[in-house]
């Protein structure tokens, strides 16, 4: 499942079944782990940690076999930065039941996160403003900048992946000049 960082109401849902239909009545519990440093979520307050207190929370029956717990992404007071995804670690550990399966929750790139990790780079001249710019903008039209190839004096060849589609575009002066070739 994919997710914005800044979202508030994350459901975090596990579905159980068997040959005989949905299983209902069980103990279930969920554990959030940081996938870019190992660390889990302590549930008691929001913080990812090497050992938390409270590395479980159970999950509410919703009936018809499935199991939920909504989380807010924007509590959670040390998500870092470059965390690209969360593994969910779901757990039935009613007796004669016990069983783990997991899902990753891939966290997207906000609007703000793009501006905030190209700023450092264009202070040390690793980036310039402009393809802060083509950056921002392909996020606001759903697209992913690949790369940004210097043409000519005024004029850069993007590359950008939309719908499995590698398209380019040609980037005059104004932004607004961008037709696809």
């Amino acid at each position: 499942m994919q997710v914005e960082r800044t979202d508030t109401l994350v459901p975090l849902t596990l579905a159980v079944s068997s040959q005989s239909g949905p299983e209902t009545g069980l103990a279930t519990v969920v554990a959030v782990r940081d996938t870019l440093n190992g660390d889990y979520l302590d549930f008691s307050d929001l913080t990812f940690k090497a050992s938390p207190t409270i590395k479980k929370t159970p999950l509410v029956e919703l009936g018809n076999g499935f199991y939920n717990k909504d989380l807010d992404l924007t509590s959670i007071t040390n998500l870092p930065t470059g965390t690209r995804h969360l593994g969910l670690e779901f757990e039935i550990t009613t007796s004669g039941k016990q069983s783990v399966t997991s899902e990753i929750l891939t966290l997207r790139a906000s609007l703000y996160d793009i501006p905030a990790a190209l700023l450092a780079k264009i202070v040390d001249g690793a980036v310039t403003v402009q393809t802060l710019f083509a950056r921002t903008n392909a996020y606001i039209r759903g697209k992913i900048l690949l790369d940004t190839v210097s043409a000519a004096p005024d004029t850069d060849v993007e590359y950008y992946a939309e719908n499995n589609t590698t398209k380019l575009f040609e980037n005059r002066k104004a932004p607004t000049d961008r037709t696809p070739q």
